[in-house]
């Protein structure tokens, strides 16, 4: 038995299932989908609704969202403007984009934190060594000023 040669003429795409299927020993398995190529199944293959598929990740990613974005204080809602401020003029400095510099879900997750050393800063979400060692300071900074201290020494 050939698969592939087209031997089977017009018996059609289902012959050839079955004939795969008894090669692989599959024939007694229950597939809704084969069926359906069939023309033997019970009812046609429905897929999830797309309102219904959407709505529940929907929620979840909004309430990501709304969970990473929500400044937790006033103190952090004024620090997110001021790192906001700080990134657009550091990255014009550095002739990179903002998201380089630093990304909007990372700033949002300083301002909330509002770190107030390098060990705290080190443990928000997307400074690494590398990031901390080139905007470290200047982003400790900008938290203090937010707070109403003094330049960092």
């Amino acid at each position: 038995m050939d698969l592939l040669d087209g031997s089977k003429g017009d018996q059609g795409a289902a012959s050839h299932l079955d004939d795969i299927e008894a090669l692989l020993g599959v024939a007694e398995r229950v597939s809704p989908f084969v069926d359906e190529l069939r023309g033997s199944a019970e009812e046609p293959f429905r897929q999830p609704s797309h309102e219904v598929a959407v709505t529940a990740s929907g929620r979840r990613a909004a309430a990501r969202k709304a969970a990473t974005t929500r400044p937790s204080s006033p103190h952090a809602e004024a620090a997110e403007q001021a790192l906001r401020a700080w990134r657009t003029e550091r990255c014009g400095r550095d002739g990179v984009p903002a998201y380089v510099v630093l990304s909007n879900k990372h700033v949002a997750g300083i301002a909330a934190a509002m770190p107030s050393d390098a060990a705290e800063l080190r443990a928000c979400g997307g400074i690494g060594p590398a990031k901390l060692e080139r905007y470290g300071d200047e982003i400790l900074a900008v938290l203090d000023s937010v707070r109403g201290r003094q330049q960092r020494p």
